[in-house]
């Protein structure tokens, strides 16, 4: 497949100063030391009030846009690919646009959602739509305040989550053939991971303290990790055979699941350790923010040159799958 877009600009946002593990073992009421044993997730951020997914998303969003040197009268098109909801309607995108009034009045909005595989759906979409020719800029965006959701009666998941935003400006430009993306959905694990609560099978209004549970993140560690490591090594290896770039000249940015997993893919794929980032232990699990956050902490420090092939890899609740092969 042709690549379509450059990273233009790139901007993220982490909530607070950080919560660390022994305050959260004792919010679930767990025994001192238990997630340096577990989860080993030693700082997280909240978005507690007054922040909120939306002031979470402003700083994200403009820090992209000054790091692009763009004005909203540059951006075509603005995705939202949040798992997380501002509200049920209107979609998160028409709410962010609407803190940029009066500048960004009258740019077109869309929300993509795909859990935590939603920024790497976006950024698949955001190349087709370049290669239509109707857009030169597009601001993707994602605001995720997972905690909120935690459920403390399930410490091996509810140790995990996190909260963060993360943006970035991308730009068309000449094609370059140089794009490999492969997404699969096993919906037969789809018990694995989920929220059942807030939907229309279970309705917010029906919510009652007896139900609470079904209102959280509820997660299968075990079986979720055994899903993800026997399925998705081989979607790597086949981008892989199918883009004939070697391993080492990669630079592997996967979904910040879990410190334990991503180490545990990394080993699986025989990837070195100083390719494959792994800071999971002190940001946590962001959902659809873990990638480009750390995108823009690459960017940053320098980490994420131009020329330099990157691999976005990782999974969501569905159970699905994603990898996705470019240069920056």
């Amino acid at each position: 497949m042709w690549q379509h877009f450059e990273i233009r600009g790139t901007g993220s946002y982490l909530p607070g100063t950080g919560v660390s593990a022994a305050e959260i073992e004792e919010r679930a009421q767990l025994p001192a030391g238990w997630i340096a044993q577990h989860t080993q997730v030693e700082l997280r951020y909240e978005c507690a009030r007054p922040e909120t997914l939306a002031t979470m998303a402003r700083h994200a969003m403009q820090r992209a846009m000054d790091d692009a040197n763009v004005t909203w009268k540059e951006i075509d098109l603005l995705i939202d690919c949040s798992t997380s909801r501002h509200q049920p309607i209107p979609c998160n995108g028409a709410i962010l646009q609407s803190l940029f009034l009066p500048e960004s009045d009258g740019v077109p909005v869309m929300d993509i959602h795909g859990t935590c595989l939603g920024f790497m759906l976006a950024l698949n979409v955001v190349n087709a739509l370049f290669s239509t020719g109707m857009y030169q800029r597009i601001l993707l965006v994602v605001s995720e305040s997972t905690l909120a959701a935690a459920n403390w009666n399930e410490p091996e998941s509810s140790t995990l989550l996190s909260d963060g935003a993360a943006a970035l400006v991308l730009q068309k430009r000449e094609p370059t053939p140089n794009f490999y993306f492969q997404h699969e959905t096993y919906s037969k694990h789809l018990d694995e991971c989920q929220v059942m609560g807030g939907g229309h099978s279970l309705p917010a209004f029906e919510f009652s303290s007896d139900k609470n549970d079904a209102y959280r993140f509820h997660m299968e560690g075990p079986r979720l990790f055994r899903t993800a490591l026997r399925r998705l090594p081989p979607l790597v290896e086949q981008l892989l055979d199918e883009s004939q770039i070697p391993r080492d000249s990669i630079l592997f940015v996967p979904h910040q699941a879990s410190p334990h997993a991503v180490e545990a893919v990394r080993r699986r794929l025989k990837v070195s350790s100083d390719r494959f980032i792994n800071r999971a232990a002190v940001l946590g699990n962001m959902a659809s923010a873990s990638i480009p956050v750390v995108v823009d902490q690459l960017r940053r420090n320098s980490q994420l040159s131009i020329g330099q092939p990157v691999m976005f890899l990782g999974t969501s609740a569905g159970f699905s799958q994603a990898g996705l092969l470019f240069t920056p």
